[in-house]
């Protein structure tokens, strides 16, 4: 009786191993694969790079980096790559792509003219100070927002001292305070004081100022149970509004008129408000409008004279004069004189004080915009039409309402405390327009 053979034959098994060869890995490949990264290689200082990215784009922990979890994932991706110590990412891989961001910063600080900063104060769960600046600049008709520095802020939280700290801060940056058109703070008494040393325009943060007023506005005893729904009233008074909706409606507004009442905050809210498309005089008070327009006037003259100087020191400087040689006298003939000189008819030319007016009221005529409108990009499509107004447009439009982005910076601590139960005060911090 014949057996039937159950393996596969001695062909099938050649005709299967010619059909997927496999290919051997040369000696030479093999001892490449088992030799590290040297650390002067592009390729080790690329996955450096890319691990101190990660550190910082996720604020992870730095001792990430030694733990065995970590180290498997890298040996995984990498056999080559021999990761560094902790203590080489903390002292020489973070402070230098602070460097780079640092320098970057500067370089596109440079070329701003005007900016607006916002800056607020907060201590950690372990009952660290820190202080935080944050700057705001028109480029290209884009609103840039940056976050300087959050820096550890081991003195007494006195004026004097945060006076003294925002004004090194900015000279450590190379911005010049007359650049500065104000500062948006919250209603801190120290804060006040500080930009009063300082001689610095403050703008109060409309957040706290409005969440305060709805907190005192629905101080009534009818509504005590309500508060939660009245914080979200609307304030424009309405057909159908109670008396007791129209009465806390009127206490929020009367307090927050009282708050914006002087003048220093009256005259940047008009300015602003007259340099925003969709506003312009809407909300200046009727009697205030010739004033601001003359004062919008003489700002312009003097950006524009302003300008004019830095690009007359930026030519190129003069080349000394040669000896004069003195020019042949020329015979005149006797036709000469029998002609009558010409007469200028020319119109003197106009001022520039008349030219900014006459722009001014052009573009105060212009079409009404819609409220959704962005009023940066309308002045992106009109600048060349009102290239004066459009130089004072950005110093004015590029001031925060409120002093949320230095609070943002305070509120992505909190979330690293979480991870790192603790600040530490040494640790240098990267700008946070380029983590």
């Amino acid at each position: 009786m014949r057996q039937t053979s159950i393996g596969p034959s001695t062909s099938d098994a050649k005709t299967k191993t010619m059909q997927s060869p496999q290919i051997q890995t040369s000696l030479a490949e093999s001892f490449t694969k088992g030799i590290a990264y040297e650390k002067s290689s592009k390729r080790w200082k690329e996955i450096t790079r890319a691990i101190t990215m990660y550190i910082c784009k996720d604020m992870i922990p730095v001792y990430t980096v030694e733990k065995k979890g970590f180290r498997d994932l890298i040996k995984t991706l990498d056999p080559r790559y021999v990761i560094p110590s902790r203590k080489h990412f903390s002292e020489v891989e973070l402070p230098r792509l602070y460097g780079e961001c640092r320098g970057k910063l500067e370089q596109e600080l440079g070329n701003v003219l005007y900016f607006a900063t916002t800056t607020d104060l907060w201590t950690s769960r372990t009952t660290q100070p820190y202080m935080s600046l944050t700057i705001h600049f028109i480029n290209d008709w884009t609103l840039c927002s940056r976050c300087l520095q959050t820096s550890y802020f081991p003195e007494d939280h006195t004026g004097e001292m945060i006076a003294q700290s925002l004004k090194e801060a900015l000279q450590s940056w190379g911005l010049l305070e007359e650049r500065q058109v104000c500062v948006t703070t919250d209603n801190a008494t120290n804060n006040i004081k500080a930009l009063q040393l300082n001689d610095w325009t403050r703008l109060q943060c409309f957040g706290h100022r409005l969440h305060l007023a709805i907190e005192r506005g629905v101080k009534v005893p009818q509504v005590d149970r309500a508060v939660g729904v009245c914080k979200r009233v609307v304030l424009k008074p309405q057909d159908d509004d109670t008396q007791l909706t129209k009465d806390i409606k009127v206490r929020i507004l009367n307090y927050l008129n009282e708050k914006y009442a002087d003048q220093s905050t009256q005259e940047l809210l008009d300015m602003a408000s007259l340099l925003d498309p969709r506003f312009k005089t809407t909300y200046i008070e009727a009697e205030r409008v010739d004033y601001m327009k003359v004062k919008a006037a003489a700002e312009m003259e003097s950006l524009a004279a302003e300008q004019s100087k830095s690009a007359e020191g930026a030519s190129l400087p003069p080349v000394e004069a040669a000896e004069e040689i003195p020019a042949k006298k020329k015979k005149k003939s006797l036709g000469s004189f029998f002609k009558i000189k010409s007469r200028k008819c020319q119109a003197d030319p106009q001022s520039e004080r008349e030219s900014i007016e006459m722009e001014l009221n052009s573009y105060l005529q212009t079409v009404e915009v819609d409220g959704e409108t962005n009023p940066l990009e309308w002045w992106r499509q009109h600048e060349a039409y009102f290239p004066r107004v459009a130089s004072l447009a950005k110093k004015y439009l590029c001031i925060p309402a409120t002093s949320a982005p230095s609070e943002r910076a305070f509120s992505t601590s909190r979330s690293q405390e979480r991870i790192h139960l603790k600040l530490r005060p040494a640790t240098p911090r990267a700008p946070a327009g380029y983590r």
